[in-house]
């Protein structure tokens, strides 16, 4: 499959039912290379990555009745990731703070 952007990282592999052995992915700059593997029956394999920019999809394969289905784009504007670490970072400064006052009083 091949997303039209850098993939930055391959975050997760998640297959139906849990715990089908999922074929071997590679990345390969703007593509996600699948297989060889084996897939049955009502089994499905979703990857998660996280790519640079908008992705585009084109994809390509040399399998007899196998289906793919685009998952909702999953989006965050800048304003909601600036957000979030900030909500992250404070979050750390008070359990640092927390661990450094359990410290402070035992010593």
């Amino acid at each position: 499959m091949k997303v039209g952007r850098q993939i930055l990282e391959l975050l997760s592999v998640e297959t139906k039912p849990h715990g089908v052995a999922a074929p071997p992915v590679t990345v390969q700059g703007d593509e996600l290379h699948v297989g060889p593997g084996r897939l049955g029956r009502r089994e499905s394999v979703t990857f998660f990555v996280l790519v640079d920019g908008d992705p585009t999809f084109s994809r390509w394969h040399a399998l007899i009745d196998v289906g793919f289905e685009e998952e909702p784009e999953i989006s965050y504007s800048t304003s909601e990731l600036k957000h979030t670490v900030l909500r992250v970072f404070l979050s750390m400064a008070v359990i640092f703070v927390i661990v450094l006052s359990i410290f402070g009083r035992n010593n």
